[in-house]
Formats: C-alpha cells, structure tokens, sequence
C-alpha cells in the first residue's frame, strides 16, 4: 500500500511537473509570437518613418529648386547611344540648383523650329537618376521635333524646359521586387529607374526585359553587360525580334522572341513583383491586359504612355461609353462647328482632330498639359489621373471622353 501511495504520488508530482512545464514552454511560445509580432510593428513604423522623412526631405529639395513655367537650358554634351538614339545633357542657363526628380518622370519641352510655324511642346523621359548638375534625356529620331533635337542642337544649344513632372515613377522608399519591361525607346524611364536603384547599392531584386528589333537598336549595350557581371541583383533578358546571323546569344540578345508574359512565367520565381511597363501601344496593351489575366493586381501593374501609346489603347473606356452614348454632341464655340463623339472615336482630342479644330498637343497622355480647353457646358470623364494641372472648368482632351452634350471653348 505505502509503494502504491508513494509511487502514485511520484506519478502525481510528475504529472504536474510536465503540465507546468507545458504552460512555461506554451507562456515562451506566446511570449516569443508578442515579441515577434512587435518586432513586426516596429519594423512597419520605423519604414513608414523613414518613408515620410524621405518624401519630406525630396518636396523640401524639390521646392528649393523647382520653377514655375519654361526655363532655359543649354546643351552641354550630346552623346550617340545606337542607331537613331542621342542622348543630351542639359544644364540649367542661370546655374541654380536643379530639381531633384523621381526615377521614371519627364520633361516638358518648348521647342522653336527655324521655319515651323508654330512652337512644338513634347515631353521626354529623363533617362538617368536624379543628379545635381544636369538633366539627361535619351531621344529617339523619329518625327518633326525629334528631328529637331538630332540634327541642329549643338553644345551650347538653348532649349526651354519644364521642371520634371509625371506620375508614372519608382517609390525608392521600399525594397520590394520590381520588373522593368521596355520596348524600343521606351526603355528611357527605366534607364532612371535602374540607374536610381544599382547606383545607390541597394540590393532590390530587379529584373529588366528590353525588347529590341534589331540588334542596331540596342542602347548602352555594353554598359548593360557589365552591369549585368557587377550586381547579382541585376537580371537582364534582352529580348531580339530580327537576330541576324552574326548577333551572339549574351551579347547582342538573349531571348529570340519578343517580350511576353509567356517569358515571364518561364523565367520568374512567382508573379509577385512590381511591374512597369513602357513602349510602344500594342506592346503595352498585351502586356499589361496578360499580367491582368496572370492574376497580377493591378495596382503592382504601372505603365506609361507618349504619342501614338496613348493611354485609350492601354486602358479601354469600360463601363463608361454605352449604347446610350452612341451620339454625344460636342460644340465647339469658337470654331462655330459641332462633332458627333461616339465609344469609336477615341479621345476627345482624337474626335477634335478628326473633325479638322485647330488644338496644340504634345504628350497626348496628360502630362503636358498642352491640349487644355474650358469646358463652356457639359461633363467628361478622365481615362487616367492627369499629370499637368487643370484650371477650373477645364479638361484635357488627349485623355477624356464626353459622358453628356459638350460646349468647349475651342
């Protein structure tokens, strides 16, 4: 009887010791998740400071460098990058610090041509991360002011510039994975953003998909290569249409396809990136409509537009142009004219054109600012958030439709 007692004490004693035991080891276990879970907090609250002290610190040398209207720069060195690309480096004609800008904006040039009859606004990417001296813009041949700036700009050359501007730019305040795709010159914005990010060391996981036709159109082909051999976090995927028979894989192309979404799932872990997307309009449409249907949010999808890339051709008008709207009525007043606007007939500035109103218009994307009219009478809708500045009761033809009758001041 005593063994029993004592050995059913013993069994007791032990049976408490493993159960107090547990509630130590499950208390650590709960103690460890807090501290982890605080340690989490922390980390958020420490980001979104130095987020905020980032952004506070970039408006407060924006505003201490930033003008109002077109300032005059000149040409301080032009450079040949490949077949019908330049790049020029301007600097500011009153030696005042320059404003710093977000790796992905633009400028917003006034150009006089000998002989044009008018002044021409286009807006051009900045092509390399913010400096302090000079700006640089990468151009490519390809129309009337282009043409301009390729064959009678010299060193010292004086040129009327906006300060930097755009919407369409990479946050620097995370280290999240991002994708950089770019289609012939549309590869200039993300110049600024590679740049921003090798350039100050950090170790963002970055990937670049350039698409070139031929291997005459690669720009900094060999500044690409030894980026590629210097920083680990640097993927690069040079994507060849027409490879001749004398281009070498991983030199002049490394893909002989075009950039697609195809790629991407072949060549990336998951489709957990950030994604911007820039170059020509039938490009982007595939591209950013196939990231959509990869599952790709579309807030991790961003893209920019100039010229003939307009922003209707990337983001078709959905549940706005209806049956219903098949025959809007824009009257222009000044021009004592009236069009009929239809979901076919795209911007309103396209409808302008079209119907023969004289309008200015540069980036035809909403950036410049170029193409703005009062609105008399009559709403629209924007197909994008407009980069320039609207004065009131004003709109921007290039990116907006008509939802009711339009009387405008044109």
């Amino acid at each position: 009887m005593v063994d029993i007692i004592y050995y059913g004490a013993t069994l007791v004693v032990a049976l408490v010791a493993i159960y107090v035991g547990a509630l130590v080891v499950h208390k650590m276990r709960d103690l460890r998740f807090q501290a982890s879970a605080e340690a989490a907090r922390t980390s958020l609250i420490q980001a979104r400071v130095r987020q905020l002290t980032a952004d506070a610190e970039f408006e407060i040398a924006r505003k201490q460098g930033d003008w109002s209207g077109f300032r005059r720069f000149l040409v301080e060195r032009v450079i040949d990058e490949c077949d019908l690309v330049k790049s020029f480096y301007l600097k500011p004609f009153d030696g005042k610090p320059l404003t710093p800008y977000r790796p992905g904006q633009f400028l917003t040039f006034r150009v006089h041509i000998p002989g044009a009859p008018k002044q021409e606004i286009r807006c051009y990417s900045l092509s390399d991360c913010s400096k302090t001296d000079t700006y640089r813009v990468t151009i490519k041949k390809i129309g009337l002011v282009s043409g301009y700036f390729h064959e009678q700009l010299e060193l010292g050359s004086p040129l009327d510039v906006k300060a930097p501007s755009g919407d369409f730019f990479l946050d620097l305040n995370t280290d999240s994975p991002v994708v950089l795709i770019a289609g012939g010159i549309g590869l200039t914005p993300m110049l600024s953003m590679l740049n921003a990010i090798l350039e100050a060391g950090a170790q963002r996981e970055v990937w670049l998909f350039y698409g070139i036709n031929t291997a005459r159109d690669f720009i900094q082909r060999e500044r690409f290569r030894e980026l590629q051999k210097k920083h680990s976090n640097f993927h690069l995927h040079i994507c060849c249409g027409n490879v001749g028979a004398a281009d070498q894989r991983g030199v002049v192309y490394d893909h002989a396809e075009r950039v697609s979404v195809d790629l991407f799932k072949r060549l990336l872990p998951s489709s957990n990136y950030d994604y911007y997307v820039c170059g020509p309009g039938a490009m982007m449409t595939a591209i950013v409509g196939d990231l959509g249907k990869w599952g790709v949010p579309a807030r991790n999808i961003h893209y920019e537009a100039f010229g003939e890339a307009t922003v209707r051709k990337v983001a078709p008008v959905t549940n706005v142009a209806t049956d219903d709207m098949a025959a809007v009525k824009v009257t222009f007043a000044r021009s004592n004219s009236n069009a009929k606007w239809t979901p076919n007939a795209g911007s309103l500035l396209e409808l302008m054109e079209s119907a023969g109103i004289p309008i200015d218009s540069g980036c035809r994307a909403g950036n410049c600012g170029t193409c703005h009219v009062a609105i008399r009478s009559g709403q629209v809708t924007y197909l994008k958030k407009a980069a320039a500045s609207i004065e009131p009761n004003g709109c921007l033809p290039c990116i907006v439709i008509p939802n009711s009758d339009l009387l405008l001041d044109a």
